[in-house]
């Protein structure tokens, strides 16, 4: 079978020492674990150079996938990134933090490599996926030289394009994206190059899973109400907004939202006045308008829920409930559409459709919502969303 995304050969610079997270470098530990329920494989310790071909080694491509669940404080930086492409290559192999465990730095890179490969097509869905209570970080590689001693200008200007070439690997992972599944969110890589190595972006959230395309399990299933259709709704706004990339974090992405929209030419629209939803052919459909459009256009919101995928997830114990479930989220631009006419006359029958993405259910909840054990539970106070 053709690799795809095979990670380039990287010369090593000997003089300079190595390209690590922070860490000191000894062995890890990847093995079989048929005793930890729900971890095909277990890796443990610090990542090191050889981890990569291990995986490769140990861990068959099987046509029902396996799942490798991580236990590292990250390590060599480099090696990180050739577990990525090893795990992703494999084309089924889950990755997963189970809660009270870690994964950081080097490991948290490899950890975004987990992915499934199903159906004659080999349609690739992410399945990364992290149990509140894990703690997964990231930060910018650390370039280590020998200490105690003097570096000629060569030496320097070798381990700046060291640096350099290291942050355009990270870069590549945002560049991977087959059927809608992606290596890195642009989001993630710019708080990850932005957080110094003595620091650490930890995914603490339901925004930042979110935004960083990571899914959260052990998740209760929250009422369906108009104040949650709007979380799925900004979330999947800031995805498909370019202006939201690179913002310094997803507190401030999400603090432009409100309950209250504009209708394109600055005329305040509440939330209450600004939704509808109705149901045909298995599927519940709701529509939020008011998000910010270029000129005297309104940006429209659609989410479509299939009964059958909500009906099965309710009524599945906590622990059997699928973290990359998701949402079919449309966005649109029109012209200023007047308060008097119908919005549900409008809105059933809209065929425009400029964002088409999906958004997992689990941003239901509040994007400020924190993940540790026993934070996310009981649902929202607003009212429920009207289904016709």
């Amino acid at each position: 079978m053709m690799k795809r995304h095979l990670f380039p050969t990287i010369l090593l610079v000997s003089a300079l020492g190595c390209l690590v997270s922070g860490v000191a470098v000894s062995a890890g530990d990847l093995r079989a674990s048929p005793e930890i329920a729900g971890c095909d494989y277990m890796f443990t310790g610090p990542v090191e150079e050889g981890d990569a071909q291990r995986i490769e080694e140990m861990i068959p491509a099987k046509y029902d996938g396996s799942r490798l669940c991580f236990d590292s404080p990250g390590g060599n930086f480099v090696e990180g990134l050739r577990m990525f492409h090893t795990i992703w290559n494999k084309d089924s192999v889950a990755t997963y933090v189970r809660s009270g465990d870690g994964c950081h730095s080097a490991c948290a890179i490899a950890f975004l490599g987990g992915s499934v490969v199903v159906g004659t097509g080999a349609i690739r869905s992410r399945n990364a996926v992290i149990e509140p209570g894990a703690r997964l970080g990231f930060h910018a590689p650390r370039l280590v030289l020998d200490e105690g001693s003097d570096h000629s200008s060569k030496e320097v200007e070798d381990a700046y394009a060291w640096a350099l070439q290291s942050a355009s690997h990270l870069f590549d992972l945002t560049q991977i994206a087959e059927h809608g599944a992606r290596g890195m969110t642009s989001f993630l890589f710019s708080r990850t190059l932005a957080t110094p190595p003595e620091a650490m972006y930890e995914i603490d959230t339901i925004g930042k899973a979110s935004l960083s395309q990571i899914d959260v399990a052990l998740v209760p299933v929250p009422e369906i109400t108009w104040g949650s259709m709007r979380h799925v709704c900004d979330t999947g706004y800031v995805m498909v907004d370019d202006r939201f990339a690179w913002i310094d974090s997803a507190e401030k992405a999400f603090s432009v939202f409100s309950d209250q929209g504009s209708d394109g030419s600055g005329n305040p629209i509440a939330l209450a006045d600004r939704v509808w939803s109705w149901t045909a052919d298995s599927f519940s459909y709701f529509v939020i308008r008011g998000y910010p459009a270029p000129h005297v256009n309104e940006g429209f919101c659609m989410v479509s829920m299939s009964h059958y995928a909500w009906d099965r997830e309710n009524a599945l114990p906590l622990e059997q409930k699928d973290p990359t479930s998701a949402f079919q989220v449309t966005f649109w631009n029109d012209a200023h559409v007047p308060l008097d006419r119908s919005l549900a006359s409008y809105a059933e029958t809209n065929t425009r459709a400029d964002h088409i993405l999906s958004v997992a259910w689990y941003a239901l909840w509040s994007p400020e919502q924190p993940l540790h054990p026993h934070a996310v539970r009981g649902g929202h106070t607003e009212g429920p969303a009207r289904r016709t």
